[in-house]
This record gives structure tokens, C-alpha cells and sequence, in this order.
């Protein structure tokens, strides 16, 4: 398979998944002794941390040879 393509079957279905993982995860960590102020917490912390690395991420990405040779 084409690694374009694959990675663009990954977004597809992380996209669909994403967001039912919130939800999913702080029930699970409630069952596991968590208290709800420290899942708030971490959720909010994660997000933020996601939001921050986005565009180093991307500067990462397009500055690297193997972007600046696949585009079109």
C-alpha cells in the first residue's frame, strides 16, 4: 500500500474515533479510582498539550526533504 494512502486511511478512522475516546476514558478512569477534578485536569491538560504541538508538528513536517519531494 501506497504510505500516502495509508496514512490517509489513518486519518479517516482516527477521525471517527477520536472523539469517543473523551468520554470512554474518563469513565474508565473514574472505574479506577480517579476523581472526576483529576480527569478534568488531565483531559484539559492533554488537549492543550495536542493544541501546542500542532504547529511544531507541522513546521517539523514540512521542512523535512521527503515533504518538500511528495508535493504536487
Amino acid at each position: 500500500m501506497n504510505p500516502r494512502y495509508a496514512l490517509e486511511a489513518l486519518n479517516f478512522f482516527m477521525a471517527d474515533v477520536r472523539p469517543g475516546i473523551g468520554p470512554f476514558l474518563g469513565v474508565f478512569l473514574q472505574s479506577h479510582g480517579w476523581h472526576p477534578e483529576a480527569i478534568g485536569t488531565v483531559m484539559t491538560l492533554g488537549g492543550i498539550a495536542g493544541m501546542f504541538a500542532t504547529s511544531p508538528a507541522g513546521a517539523l513536517v514540512d521542512a523535512t526533504a521527503a515533504s518538500s519531494s511528495s508535493r504536487a
